[in-house]
Parts: structure tokens; sequence; C-alpha cells
């Protein structure tokens, strides 16, 4: 079992402090198991496991728990009295009404809240009515290279464990970020058929049941298109016209309401773009890029463009250290991410391979449209880290994946 320190030290510096902390991100990406690892912390300073509950909602012995009266009852039933009671939700979306539950929980005397869901719901609308600071919420992500990389590396299997950080790279984009899959050894079959059945239940568990959604046809073809398409500008008139004209009938609030669903799940990640002339955010032709790029190569049915893929891995990396990441605009020129942390912004393009003189000035043709003085930095699969010219900063994409050094 990998231990994710970063995640674990953060829900950590929350421990007995009276606030609901929320780890949200999508099905597959450890959260069950960080609780878990939590909990294996707090008895092995001696905590007595009675001062723990821990309920999976998705779970069948838990089925009776649904109804969030039940619920309430179950866990105020087994609180502690006259000491701290540490209450773990997992999977806590499949309760209706669960946030009932919750802030009631809240202000009972010794209890220290966890949840966590494969749903944005739980911060944006569940609690959007609580004061400020009422909850904390950890975002967690599924692995990024470095992770994935360190995990191999202590495969049961030698031969595994043994392999070049190049093939762990190449088995990385072709099945995907999400932890489980390492306990497969990288067998193509087992991981597709995991991949699947998660695919499955996020599309009718978390997406089709939690919206009453009868024919999934048309949501199945959104996913196909911005999964065989990442980092493309959709837009939900631009894809609802596309799907009409292959026959399949829908309407433009639909799509659009679905492309919500699918980033609510954290299924595929949107970025919106910055307007590096004007300094101004736009709300128009937003990227999206799907989270796993294990399950974009199976849904999609193609192996995906290298290019893409790269950047869905910088994405995530960029994500992972506390980015808040856009895509720039600058006249009718694209910049593939700027990245924002504190006071500091970096210009980022990506591309696989830049030893071709006239792909490598088009990267940087954008770079040189920008009157400011912030980083820009090219990250390919070429092995060079050398600056390219005007100022712009060269990096391996497996040093940045694997470090984070920009």
């Amino acid at each position: 079992m990998i231990i994710r320190l970063n995640y674990l030290r953060e829900i950590l510096s929350h421990k007995d402090k009276k606030t609901i902390k929320v780890i949200t991100g999508m099905r597959g990406c450890g959260k069950s198991v960080l609780l878990e690892q939590y909990q294996k912390v707090l008895t092995g300073k001696g905590l007595n496991e009675r001062s723990i509950i821990s309920i999976r909602l998705d779970e069948p012995a838990y089925e009776k728990l649904l109804d969030y009266r039940m619920l309430y009852t179950y866990i105020v039933s087994h609180l502690q009295k006259n000491s701290m009671t540490y209450i773990f939700l997992d999977e806590v979306q499949q309760c209706r009404n669960f946030s009932k539950v919750v802030i009631a929980l809240l202000k009972l005397q010794n209890t220290d809240i966890y949840i966590a869901g494969s749903s944005s719901d739980i911060i944006h609308r569940d609690f959007q009515a609580l004061p400020a600071g009422t909850v904390t919420e950890i975002k967690m992500l599924p692995f990024t290279f470095d992770e994935y990389s360190d995990a191999q590396k202590q495969s049961l299997l030698k031969t595994i464990a043994a392999q070049s950080p190049e093939q762990h790279f190449t088995d990385f984009i072709k099945f995907g970020n999400l932890p489980f899959t390492i306990q497969l050894f990288k067998n193509a079959r087992n991981i597709n058929q995991y991949l699947l059945g998660l695919y499955n239940t996020i599309i009718v568990r978390d997406i089709a049941n939690r919206h009453t959604i009868k024919d999934i046809k048309v949501l199945e073809s959104v996913i196909k298109y911005i999964f065989s398409n990442p980092g493309s500008s959709i837009t939900s008139k631009k894809l609802s016209d596309m799907l009409t004209e292959k026959g399949i009938k829908t309407t433009q609030p639909t799509v659009e309401n679905y492309m919500t669903y699918l980033q609510d799940c954290y299924l595929v990640r949107c970025i919106d773009r910055f307007d590096l002339k004007n300094r101004e955010y736009l709300k128009t032709l937003s990227k999206y890029y799907p989270a796993d790029p294990g399950m974009a190569n199976l849904m999609s049915g193609h192996k995906l463009n290298m290019n893409h893929i790269l950047k869905s891995l910088v994405l995530s990396r960029l994500l992972k250290d506390g980015f808040t990441v856009y895509s720039g605009k600058i006249s009718t020129k694209e910049i593939d991410f700027v990245a924002m942390k504190d006071e500091q912004m970096y210009y980022i393009q990506v591309e696989a391979e830049v030893k071709d003189n006239k792909i490598l000035a088009k990267k940087i043709k954008p770079f040189k449209m920008v009157k400011d003085f912030y980083p820009r930095v090219l990250i390919s699969l070429d092995r060079s880290s050398e600056a390219v010219s005007y100022g712009v900063k060269h990096i391996n994409a497996l040093e940045f994946l694997s470090k984070g050094e920009l």
C-alpha cells in the first residue's frame, strides 16, 4: 500500500478541529485508502478503535444507512461519552440529505468529522450555506508520474521493479494513473477490466442514477468526444450540433448539463482561458482534459495523440503542486498553460518533440508576444534541458513529471 504523505499530512493538520473535513476526487483516486491510513495513524497513537466510526455508503452492508435519519441514529448510538469520536463517511453522496446528518453531528461535542465523496456537489451545493471556515476541502488527485513510478519500484514482481523510468512512463500513459492498477502488475487485460468496471460505476451510479438519466447514449457520446480530443476547446453548442449531425438527437442544454456532470464527478477537468493581452479571465472556449489517460485510451477506442496525453499529465502535475491553471490566449495564438501560485506565474508550452525547427518556432512564437517577464517554459520528451531562446527554459517531460520543478 502506497502512503501518499502529502495528503496524509494535510488531513492530519486538521485533526480535532471543529470543521467538516471533505476529501474529494474521482472514484479510484485513493480517497478510501487515505481514510484507512489516517485511521491506522490514530490507532497507532493509542486511540481505541471504538472511538472510530467508519462507514462506506456504497457497500451493501450499509444499505439501510442510505436513509439519512437511520444514518444519524446509527452514528449517535456509537458515539463515545466524554471523549472524542472520529467519524468517517466514505462515498457520502450515495445518501440523500447526508449534509443534514453531518451538520447535526458537527454541533455535538467531541465529534471530529471526515467525509469523502466522488462529487464536487459536496462542497458547491450541500454545504454552501454554512459559514466560511466550517468546511475544509482536501482535493485528491490520481497518481502523478512520480507517485506511479515510486509505486512500481516497490512492486512485488522484481521484473517490474527493475524497469527503467522510460518503461514506467510508457505504461503510465497506456494504463493510466489510478492507484489500484499498480496491484494488477501491468496486466493489460486485468487493468482494462478494472477501468471498464470503474467507468460503468461512475456513469451509472454517480451520474445517471444521481441525475435521473434514463438514456445514457448522449452522455457516453459526450464522454467519448472529450476523451478522444483532450485539450480541445469545446462548447455545448458545438458538441450538440455535432452529435445531431451524427443522428444522435439531443439539445444544447442537455449536453451542457452532461459536461457539468462529468466535471462534478472528476472524470473530466475543465480549464478556463486567460487573455494575456487584456489580463482578464474568459469563460468561453474552455478546454477539457480526461482525468485518467488509461480510461481515456480505453473508452475512446484508439490510441491517443502523445501531445494530448502529455498535456494532460503536465496539467495533473501542476494541479498536484498547488497551481491554479488556465489556458493562455494572446491575440490569435495560444499558450497551453498559464500556471499561477502565490505571486508567481509561469507560461508553459507542451510538445512531445521539438527537434523540428518549425515546430519549435511555432511553440515559442506566443511567448514572444507576451509583454512581461514571467518565466517561459517549454516541456517536451526531448532530453535537452538547455534554454531554447528568448529566455525560454526547456525541461524534459519525465524530469518535470518526476520532480515538478519549473
